[in-house]
Parts: structure tokens; sequence; C-alpha cells
């Protein structure tokens, strides 16, 4: 006879069972089944994302499934290497996501930092730092940009003034063009939209 202790005993040793944690990390995570499906049924993979997120904070759980199933499996794949052997670890990719949303870093230079750590194995706050991939946050020099090329396309400002909103675009060109591609997109859109609406 099989004792229901002894059973219950031997339950509380086992790990946590892959659908288990799949319900889990769904409900926990609030990630995609597309992200939960790779990161599952690889043990090490799914303790990698969990301790990146505890890092990140929980928020951010999304955007660090991302780029560990997408962007991390990719240079494993590529360098035909094992997650055990990686010089990327968790808080590389939670340093990373936290980058970019403070406005720091933009996702195409994110990029290149992702894939320069994980050749390097190095930090990726030392790497836009050694490399001057900080994105530009300077309000002063954003609203000069802006101005001047609000000054040099008058016809998108009255487009955009007559109700046509693509006639934005037209100015985030010239402004990206005078940051070198490091202003935030957001805050490029903020500040135009704030000198259009005072030229009124």
């Amino acid at each position: 006879k099989v004792d229901e202790a002894w059973k219950q005993r031997l339950q509380a040793t086992c790990p946590e069972l892959p659908f288990d944690k799949q319900r889990r990390f769904l409900s926990h995570y609030q990630i995609p089944y597309t992200i939960t499906s790779v990161l599952i049924p690889d043990q090490a993979l799914s303790n990698f994302f969990e301790e990146a997120v505890a890092l990140a904070g929980i928020q951010q759980a999304q955007v660090v499934g991302n780029w560990i199933a997408n962007d991390l499996l990719r240079e494993l794949g590529a360098a035909k290497r094992a997650l055990a052997d990686s010089l990327l670890r968790p808080v590389h990719v939670a340093e990373l996501v936290k980058l970019i949303e403070a406005g720091v870093l933009l996702m195409p230079a994110a990029r290149e930092v992702f894939a320069e750590m994980f050749a390097s194995g190095e930090l990726p706050g030392a790497i836009v730092d050694r490399r001057g991939l900080r994105a530009v946050t300077n309000e002063g020099d954003l609203e000069q940009w802006c101005r001047e090329a609000l000054a040099g396309n008058p016809k998108s400002v009255a487009d955009f003034k007559a109700g046509k909103e693509s006639a934005l675009n037209a100015f985030k060109g010239p402004v990206m063009k005078a940051a070198k591609g490091k202003a935030n997109p957001k805050l490029v859109d903020e500040t135009l939209r704030r000198l259009l609406a005072q030229s009124n």
C-alpha cells in the first residue's frame, strides 16, 4: 500500500511541472502564450527569465520575455552556444530594459548594445557610455531642432494646422538628422505638437 503522507512527501520534492509553470507564467507575469511556449520547455531559460524580471520589475515581464525568446535565443543559435556558456546574464537583460524604459536608449541602438553585450559580457550601461549611444534628452537642444524644422517647412506647418495629421512627419526627419538619430521619437512628437500649438 502506498501511504498518502509518503506520496505527499514525494510530491513536495518534485520540481514545478511544465503545465503548472505555464499557467503561473500566464497569470502572474501576464505574458502571451507565444513567449511562455518558448520559455517553459527549457528550465534554465525559464529560470533566466524569472531572474531578469525580478531585477527589471514585473511590469517589464513581457519586454524581458521578448528579448530572451527572440534576441537571446537567436544569438545563442548563431554562436552555437548553450545558455550555460553565455556571457550574457539576467542582469544584462534587466539593465538594458531599464535603459530603454527610461528613454536613455532607443530601440535601434538597443539592438546594437544587445549584440555587443552578448559577445563581450560587458554591461549595457558601460557600452552605451563608451559608444556615446545615449538618446538626446536635452530639452533645449530638442526644442531648437524642432523650431528649425518648423521654420524650414512652412507648407507642412500650414497643412498640419489645416488638420492634416500626417504633415507632422515632414518635421521628424530633419530633427532626427540634427540629433544624429539619437532623439527620442516620443519627445520629438510632443515638442513639435507643443510648438505648433503655440504658433496658432
